[in-house]
């Protein structure tokens, strides 16, 4: 009956919802990571220069539901227990500094900024929500590159 699998199309994010309950949020990612680090050359022919970067990783989250139809109704229901993954994410980010004292009390600081480098060509697609049958829903661009200068004068 088309009127039955319409009705049940919109029961289906009401069921995912019913089927999580007391579960953490399946749309939310349950583990995330920073690292970050820089280096300074104090003494040499690199003194003034530095060095860093940083690595954001984040998990994977449920990204939608595969159907299972209920034996007791003739409803088809999500399948919140076996849920189509989003996966997980890797973002790297380098930085490239020098510092001087340029008066007795005004110190210069120069840097680089490159973020998201693991996306240099900017055309990472990743999908973020899946049809029940598992094809792709709905999907954006990886936040892209981007590559930006600064100066800072601290006195």
């Amino acid at each position: 009956d088309t009127t039955l699998e319409n009705r049940n199309d919109f029961l289906l994010d009401y069921f995912a919802l019913k089927g999580n309950e007391g579960k953490p949020n399946a749309e939310q990612r349950e583990w995330r990571f920073n690292f970050v680090t820089n280096y300074t050359f104090r003494e040499g022919a690199l003194k003034g220069w530095s060095i860093g970067g940083a690595a954001r990783w984040q998990d994977e989250y449920a990204g939608g539901y595969p159907t299972i139809a209920d034996p007791n109704s003739v409803l088809i229901l999500p399948d919140v227990d076996n849920p189509w993954l989003v996966e997980s994410d890797l973002a790297i980010d380098l930085t490239f500094g020098y510092r001087k004292k340029i008066w007795d009390n005004v110190d210069w600081r120069m840097q680089v900024n490159l973020k998201n480098v693991d996306n240099w060509d900017n055309a990472d697609l990743e999908f973020t929500r899946y049809q029940p049958d598992g094809t792709p829903a709905r999907a954006r661009f990886s936040a892209p590159r981007t590559v930006f200068l600064t100066n800072t004068f601290r006195f």
